[in-house]
């Protein structure tokens, strides 16, 4: 009989295990961490942080809301680091989610918000307000009405991020933010943004915007893949002196590569070393009344009637500004489109060793007069990854650094132009 009971019981306590539930609502007044062993947390009625007070969840907790609650964090703070075996989520309480189930996690005024390996579903705006510090990194923000809506944060960090399917993936506005190896994927506007450097990141497939930015002041928009998108890159310049710097992007296959407006103040926008190619409607369209510094770009041509057919300016309505495009860089991409400045037969040798490698290789070749030469490193897709300038010995060290395991193509230049061109695989 005892053995049965035995049975029984842990079979209970199994249930009970499995099946553990923790419902939520109203104020917490002292330091709280919600645990892996009682998740799910429902939240059956709005829940606050109050100032001075942590919530801290652990890895694998998910927390769902019923239709139209949210969570405050009033002056508080919000530690929820979960690890890549063990994400946390956010999400609906509905057997029938939709964009906008519930409401958002309202950030108000917040001492730290630390969002780690975090997932968010089905919000009105899964993560919305301001704070001293906040930091999202590793995360996904997918099926909601707005991704994350980030306002007035001095010291705020977005890193590698996925926002996908959402109306708005992000939106952000107030002081510097630094977005660095995000990607907005199938959003109607992939990242709308105020203030703040855009960098490494995947903007493809927005219905409206990849990219849009609003009173860029000294911003930075540098080595983002940015492609078929509604418009790739738009900027609605608004009471702001400084400089946009857009540079060693890949623009192409959007409606429109660039698109500029001038609504009021002034600003200088620097469009430089990028691809800028294979755009629908234009490469580039300036309504501003701004003159354009868009030399040494890639337009896919070296012919000026090609890349001017393509640019929409003072050329076709003088009531806006002109694009200076001249001159052309076709060292940036000859080897995509054809344009042959030195003959494969007048390459000079190069020896690349280990080829596979891991993590380094040298690459040497002929350089007798000690000239300057620069390296230009492609992916797969013919994405200029990497650009190793101004050596003048006759070797290059070649580390592998962020690249992911794959075939890559490199060209290696001079003043006179390309002198050897090959590939090399990573491991």
């Amino acid at each position: 009989m005892k053995k049965y009971l035995f049975i029984l019981t842990f079979f209970f306590l199994f249930f009970q295990a499995v099946h553990a539930q923790t419902n939520v609502t109203g104020g917490l007044f002292s330091n709280t961490t919600w645990t892996k062993a009682n998740s799910p947390y429902i939240v059956t009625g709005n829940v606050v942080v109050f100032p001075g007070i942590t919530l801290t969840i652990e890895p694998g907790v998910t927390i769902k809301f019923n239709d139209g609650l949210k969570m405050e964090v009033r002056e508080g703070s919000l530690f929820a680091n979960g690890t890549a075996a063990n994400p946390i989520t956010f999400t609906s309480n509905s057997s029938n989610p939709q964009k906008g189930s519930w409401d958002q996690i309202f950030v108000n005024q917040s001492a730290n918000i630390q969002i780690k390996y975090c997932k968010f579903h089905y919000a009105k705006s899964a993560l919305t307000g301001q704070s001293i510090i906040i930091s999202v990194v590793s995360s996904l923000f997918t099926d909601n009405t707005l991704g994350m809506d980030a306002q007035s944060n001095t010291n705020t960090r977005i890193d590698s991020c996925t926002f996908r399917n959402n109306g708005t993936g992000q939106s952000l506005t107030g002081s510097k933010i630094s977005i660095t190896n995000c990607s907005y994927i199938k959003n109607s506007t992939g990242l709308y943004s105020q203030s703040s450097n855009v960098i490494n990141c995947i903007l493809d497939s927005n219905s409206v915007y990849g990219l849009l930015k609003h009173m860029a002041c000294n911003d930075t928009i540098r080595n983002n893949k940015i492609r078929y998108n509604g418009n790739g890159i738009g900027n609605d310049i608004s009471g702001c002196g400084g400089t946009l710097f857009i540079y060693d992007n890949v623009i192409e296959y959007n409606s429109v590569g660039i698109w500029l407006e001038l609504i009021g103040g002034s600003q200088d926008i620097n469009v430089h070393n990028n691809i800028i190619c294979s755009n629908t409607l234009y490469n580039f369209k300036n309504l501003s009344m701004l003159t354009i510094n868009a030399t040494n770009n890639c337009w896919c041509s070296k012919f000026s009637s090609y890349v001017e057919s393509t640019i929409y300016d003072a050329h076709d309505d003088v009531n806006y500004g002109l694009v200076n495009y001249d001159p052309i860089n076709i060292l940036l991409c000859p080897m995509f489109v054809g344009i042959k400045d030195v003959e494969q037969e007048s390459l000079k040798s190069y020896q690349l060793y280990p080829d596979p490698f891991k993590n380094k290789a040298l690459l040497k070749f002929e350089n007798p007069k000690k000239e300057n030469h620069t390296l230009l490193i492609y992916d797969s897709y013919g994405k200029c990854v990497r650009r190793i300038s101004a050596h003048t010995s006759d070797t290059i060290e070649l580390e592998r650094q962020e690249l992911a395991s794959g075939i890559f193509f490199f060209q290696l230049q001079s003043q006179a132009g390309i002198i050897a061109r090959g590939k090399f695989i990573i491991d």
